[in-house]
């Protein structure tokens, strides 16, 4: 039965999102990415384009 399961086709979402995932497990990377989100909203909230985005 195992055999069975192994065989079968792979959903094309989960072809995508196991590389995200196994990425955000290594906590190190997931702190860098917060720390470029932090970057990006700091960046973005003292540039003139904080207007269109409030």
């Amino acid at each position: 039965m195992i055999d069975k399961l192994a065989s079968l086709p792979h959903e094309a979402a989960d072809t995508l999102a196991r590389p995200f995932a196994r990425f955000l497990k290594i906590e190190a990377a997931a702190g860098a990415l917060l720390f470029l989100a932090v970057l990006l909203a700091l960046g973005l909230a003292n540039s003139p384009w904080h207007r269109v985005f409030l």
